[in-house]
């Protein structure tokens, strides 16, 4: 088998573990591991046949070092040097997916496959989260656990993920160069991620995708749609207060009856059974 034949297989293998990558981004860490690290050591094995770097410079290569050497520096001045260097090997190994993801899109084909398979992998997910967060709210989890669920990823993960997927959509909802049936469906796609992105109550997301929204509002100079944003603002501050009860339930017969609820000046932790 000659070279330029390895190659061709060795590409539509690394094309494969890429897209399961991206679709598994927003729920599975098992198959986007099997994917990240599949696309990167076919790459590697890539670089060893055809003797000639599949990687290229983007401009970010100094900000990278500096990162690196930051946290070299902080791994050797930590109290924890054993968990400090296991954060560091994890930090460092996701800088090749900036590298990888550009390498694998050196045609607009295969960029938009990425896009398609990410969007389109994540807006089912955000389907699914919402079931999980309907069922979170019904069961008053919101109160308790002041956080939303995690299905698929760590709640925190799972919000800046859904923030993500937030500002993909509406980023493609105000290009104008789009059809008015694609717009229709980007439209109800971004009021559905916003809704979850709400149902992950992580606050940090939240302030994540204000700030995405806003830049892509200030690029695109589209002000108009400021108005809809800063009224999604107000309902979330006047909405989202702080509150702390004391919730008192009967669990007896498998139903699940409020017996009686006060304020508490602090928030609970815990729950016991009388």
């Amino acid at each position: 088998m000659n070279n330029q034949k390895t190659i061709g297989i060795l590409d539509k293998a690394i094309l494969v573990f890429t897209v399961i990558f991206l679709i598994s981004l927003t729920n599975s860490i098992f198959l986007n591991q099997i994917g990240y690290f599949g696309a990167l050591v076919l790459l590697l094995v890539k670089f060893a046949v055809e003797r000639k770097s599949p990687f290229e410079k983007i401009g970010l290569e100094i900000v990278f070092g500096v990162f690196i050497l930051a946290e070299i520096l902080s791994t050797i001045f930590s109290i924890d040097q054993p968990h400090a260097a296991q954060n560091l090997m994890k930090r460092v190994l996701l800088i090749p997916v900036v590298y990888f993801i550009v390498s694998g899109t050196e045609d607009i084909s295969k960029a938009k496959l990425f896009s398609k398979a990410y969007l389109a992998a994540a807006f089912l997910t955000i389907l699914a989260y919402i079931i999980f967060a309907y069922d979170h709210f019904i069961a008053q989890l919101y109160q308790i656990e002041a956080k939303g669920p995690s299905p698929f990823q760590y709640v925190m993960t799972a919000g800046g993920l859904i923030s993500f997927t937030t500002i993909y959509f509406f980023a493609f909802f105000i290009n104008e160069k789009v059809k008015i049936t694609t717009k229709v469906f980007l439209l109800v796609a971004f009021v559905i991620s916003l809704a979850a992105l709400f149902a992950s109550y992580t606050r940090a997301a939240w302030l994540g995708a204000a700030i995405g929204l806003l830049l892509i509002i200030i690029l695109k100079r589209k002000w108009l749609y400021l108005l809809p944003i800063a009224a999604v603002l107000i309902f979330v501050i006047t909405y989202f207060k702080e509150e702390s009860k004391l919730l008192i339930y009967n669990l007896d017969n498998d139903k699940t009856e409020l017996i009686d609820s006060a304020e508490i000046p602090g928030k609970a932790w815990w729950s016991l059974p009388s």
